[in-house]
């Protein structure tokens, strides 16, 4: 057996919490190349213990996983550590040793990270206590106020003071992000329910996702809520899930008749204006200027932002500059009376600080609107300025220092969202739009296979290729999808994909030349035939064939066959998908194309195997394989695959694994999360014939879960199948039945007969093992005459149950 290196376990750990690189090492502060090393394989086992054990408890990992993360590191387990860890040591490993830490741990805890200085909302802390912690809550409670207040600050705090009364999770929802499917998809999935990714519709899958919520002794946090249909997709049905938002909204609370907190400007007398002052400027200064601090504070409206731009501002500056300061607030809120009083503080205090500003700095921060609602990295800045990294590193902490921008780790920052409507209003961005688009557009065809990379940037290279597309720079937008098709399709970004490449078919010839448009052809066939789409697909490749016949594209018409072909295949006819395959190989070889030689290969493969013929099959594979190896690309996982499904067909279970571990290697490097789904599929049925119950059937679940998150019907229809006759095997009929169920639903719904055949037959042994033998004998009847029809090697198999099961002579 291979066993898997620690980059491997810990990639595909990283990739699973969804987790940011910059985030991971804000909260290990390991430096961000020690921790890309340890991702790339670069270096494979960490020197030093503490090391892993911060990223274990940064990640959450439960006791099985540090310890498996520990091993192949090659340290000891968390049990030996502790007997020779100093006491400093011990409390950080206690984390995996504590019950009711242990409990917390496997509970979702989804809320951004706690500001380490938190002043005030004592009484309201205390009151948000007595409400959150009942056993049954009949609506949600809203935290309402203008912005800049700290309603998501004390969010926050709630958050993390209250985790314990909730023992199944703390979730928490980022109401402004624009994909409210994926939303609610992330909301259902933390407790499991990964089956919330057929709901292809957002009523359905909202419905879905309040039923999963129904139950839960959980906190639902919905920051910055905007409108009342938003709201209503998210809130959880009366019961034990409590929902907090945070709104500027007043009229939310009030429709939905639900409890309100207003969260409002420090009160004068509360003290905690100076409080916030003084963990600027210091407590011993504010002290000894009380006078001109509260005459500020008072000019401020004690409003939270404005004090804490203020302080900024001042935090350089000596003391005798406050009463001009002061002079300068009032001057500047006399010019905004259309203005509220508490807007007129916060805006005052924006406009008298950012005319502080160095020249150079202030138009840096102006053109950092171009980000929008997303986060971004120096590097990036520095692009968009068009300045060196270093200069622009010192610009951004002085904004920073200044409390005009948010950090989130060392490296990157956000803009406050009232800040952002501020520097909104100016409009002089235009320059900087096109730069930003340039940046994350190039960013993506440089990092195309970087998982970490991509990851990190997946939202803002989106943001820019949405920004390209308002802008109407189609140029950028059509590099920008085109680089991201990988990207798109390994992350199962389906739907996103068939938007793009749609509207990029759809652009008139002046934006787009032939070859591009073959491109986005095949692009948006592959699209559609993932998500099982065929007859789509079959069409949208056509149309791409005959553009590439007409500009006589060698290359992309032997691509297009090879794809044409897998369609046709799908549809039953094998003998017309051969045709198309063999002219696909011979132009592939014509113009020595190995990676188009390998895909011809592979396909040819599968339709050997699919009428029985393995020795022809396998001897196709291997062909292919050996392309793969010339082109000398890691993209023939998918080769690797087939070949165990050969061997499996073969009974040859060792020689099965041996192709899987290989596969695992690359699937988890490239971030191939369909590849991933079918290698642990391929395990299950390996450790089935095996006799290892308990390891196929956690391989099969893995390989449900993944398959069901990148909403492939396909996929999960084969998978179904498969873990179904595990079920079978363990004499559980009812699992066995549901599971065939469900992938005949699938295989019905997507017109793809091979699962429907197969679904049908293992829903007549689970019909016969629960004495329903009518049903059992329709099922066999239907599978076999499907099976038959698509002269499939299956068809035997029925066959014979069917003859050893029931008198044939009688059905007939």
């Amino acid at each position: 057996m291979i066993e898997k290196s620690f980059s491997e376990f810990l990639e595909e750990l990283f990739s699973s919490r969804g987790v940011k690189l910059s985030w991971l090492v804000e909260k290990t502060r390991l430096p961000r190349s020690t921790i890309k090393n340890w991702l790339s394989g670069s270096v494979q086992k960490p020197r030093h213990w503490q090391d892993v054990i911060l990223i274990a408890k940064a990640l959450r990992l439960n006791k099985n996983e540090t310890n498996q993360l520990l091993a192949l590191a090659a340290h000891l387990p968390i049990d030996e550590l502790l007997i020779t860890s100093n006491r400093e040591e011990q409390e950080i490993l206690a984390f995996w040793i504590d019950e009711k830490l242990l409990k917390e741990q496997n509970a979702p805890f989804q809320a951004i990270p706690d500001i380490s200085f938190f002043v005030g909302r004592k009484e309201l802390i205390e009151t948000l206590k007595i409400s959150l912690t009942q056993k049954y809550h009949r609506t949600f409670y809203s935290l309402e106020g203008m912005g800049g207040v700290g309603k998501t600050t004390l969010a926050a705090r709630v958050a993390y003071q209250f985790r314990s009364y909730f023992p199944d999770g703390i979730l928490w929802v980022q109401m402004s992000a624009s994909d409210k499917m994926s939303l609610l998809g992330n909301l259902a999935s933390a407790f499991g329910e990964d089956d919330i990714w057929r709901n292809i519709d957002l009523i359905s899958r909202s419905q879905k996702t309040r039923e999963v919520l129904a139950n839960k002794r959980a906190l639902l946090i919905l920051d910055d809520v905007r409108s009342r249909n938003d709201l209503e997709l998210f809130l959880p049905p009366s019961g034990p899930c409590a929902a907090l938002i945070t709104t500027r909204n007043k009229d939310l609370s009030i429709s939905f008749r639900a409890k309100s907190y207003s969260v409002s400007s420090f009160l004068q007398e509360s003290g905690n204006s100076f409080q916030l002052f003084s963990h600027f400027l210091g407590k011993t200064l504010v002290q000894k200027n009380r006078n001109l601090i509260s005459k500020l504070a008072n000019a401020l409206g004690h409003h939270p932002l404005a004090i804490t731009l203020s302080a900024g501002r001042l935090v350089n500056e000596s003391i005798s500059s406050v009463e001009e300061f002061v002079n300068q607030i009032l001057e500047e809120e006399s010019n905004l009376q259309h203005l509220e009083f508490a807007e007129r503080s916060v805006k005052s205090s924006f406009n008298v600080t950012t005319k502080s500003l160095p020249e150079a700095v202030k138009a840096v921060f102006f053109k950092l609107s171009v980000f929008g609602e997303v986060d971004f990295e120096e590097k990036a800045v520095a692009y968009v300025i068009d300045q060196a990294v270093t200069n622009t590193s010192h610009i951004l902490q002085q904004l920073y220092k200044r409390s005009l921008l948010q950090r989130l780790s060392q490296e990157r920052y956000r803009l406050h969202p009232l800040i952002l409507s501020y520097v909104r209003e100016r409009k002089e961005i235009a320059d900087s739009q096109k730069r930003l688009i340039q940046y994350y557009v190039k960013f993506a065809e440089k990092n195309t296979d970087n998982v970490v990379e991509l990851s990190e940037e997946g939202n803002n290279i989106l943001y820019a290729i949405n920004l390209s597309k308002s802008l109407q720079d189609w140029d950028s937008y059509l590099q920008g999808i085109l680089a991201l098709q990988r990207h798109l399709f390994t992350k199962g970004l389906y739907t996103s994909a068939l938007e793009y490449y749609r509207h990029g078919i759809a652009l008139d010839e002046t934006h787009i030349n032939p070859v591009t448009r073959i491109r986005l052809y095949a692009n948006l066939g592959t699209a559609y035939y993932h998500r099982a789409y065929f007859e789509d697909a079959l069409q949208i490749y056509k149309d791409g064939l005959a553009l590439a016949r007409e500009i006589n594209d060698e290359s992309r018409i032997s691509l297009l066959l090879t794809n044409i072909s897998a369609c046709v295949a799908r549809q039953g006819n094998l003998e017309q998908s051969a045709e198309y395959l063999f002219e696909s190989l011979e132009l592939a070889k014509k113009i020595d194309d190995q990676k188009l030689i390998m895909n011809a290969l592979n396909n040819l493969a599968e339709k050997e195997k699919a009428i029985g013929q393995y020795e022809n099959a396998e001897q196709y594979y291997l062909q292919a394989l050996e392309a793969a190896r010339k082109d000398n690309t890691q993209h023939f996982s998918t080769i690797l695959l087939n070949l165990s499904a050969l061997k499996l067909e073969l009974d040859k279970p060792n020689d099965a694994e041996k192709y899987l571990f290989m596969a695992r290697k690359i699937a988890r490097k490239m971030d191939y999360k369909k590849d991933l789904s079918v290698v642990y599929t391929n395990l299950g049925e390996v450790y089935l014939k095996k006799g290892e119950m308990k390891k196929s059937r956690r391989y099969y679940e893995r390989g449900v879960k993944i398959a069901i998150e990148l909403n492939n019907p396909f996929l999960t229809a084969g998978i179904r199948i498969e873990r179904g006759k595990l079920y079978l095997e363990l004499g559980e009929w009812d699992n066995a039945h549901e599971d065939f169920a469900h992938a005949l639903d699938i295989a019905v719904n997507i017109k793809e007969k091979e699962s429907e055949g197969l679904a049908y037959f293992g829903l007549a042994r689970a019909c016969f093992q629960l004495k329903n033998l009518e049903k059992a004998k329709k099922f066999g009847l239907t599978s076999l005459r499907i099976l038959e029809t698509l002269h499939h090697p299956k068809a035997n198999n029925v066959s014979d149950w069917m003859s050893n099961t029931f008198d044939m002579d009688e059905i007939k």
